[in-house]
């Protein structure tokens, strides 16, 4: 499979080919069909701590592939979207937890097209935790600054 590769930190990364994952248990293999781009993904591609060389990106949206042991709550052919923090969602195929609450995933809904629900975890969590943490009640007013922004839109 083809993955955007980081080697060096501070280097853009480079197209490799590289073995498609195999899920282990309580995982899923996921045939990327679209995934979005994050502050988040610059700043762990030239400063972060991740052990290199690793897969770029973390939002996907794609198809089920595969299932590793003991997951039922997904199955082959189904819509998914999330966060691969761990395997990266810059690559062909990823590998996502059917259960993690640090990398959540999720069916897609019918109405719901690929690029749109890749575009939701990172900046759409980000905004719901901002406003559950600032207690908003239905019906109040609230100030967002930066509302151009992924994070601010979505709030």
């Amino acid at each position: 499979m083809k993955a955007l590769i980081v080697e060096h930190r501070g280097e853009a990364g480079a197209l490799k080919d590289l073995p498609t994952p195999q899920p282990s248990e309580g995982e899923i293999l996921v045939r990327v069909t679209a995934a979005s781009v994050n502050p988040i993904d610059w700043k762990l591609r030239d400063r972060g701590d991740r052990p290199l060389p690793f897969v770029l990106g973390q939002d996907f949206a794609g198809v089920v592939s595969a299932r590793g042991r003991n997951v039922s709550k997904y199955r082959e052919g189904e819509r998914v979207f999330g966060i691969a923090r761990t395997h990266g969602a810059f690559a062909e195929y990823t590998i996502a937890f059917a259960e993690n609450h640090a990398e959540p995933i999720a069916k897609i809904p019918d109405a719901i097209g690929d690029a749109d629900a890749a575009s939701l975890p990172t900046a759409g969590l980000t905004a719901l935790a901002a406003i559950e943490w600032l207690d908003v009640k239905n019906g109040a007013t609230f100030f967002v600054n930066g509302a151009t922004g992924g994070v601010g839109s979505f709030a």
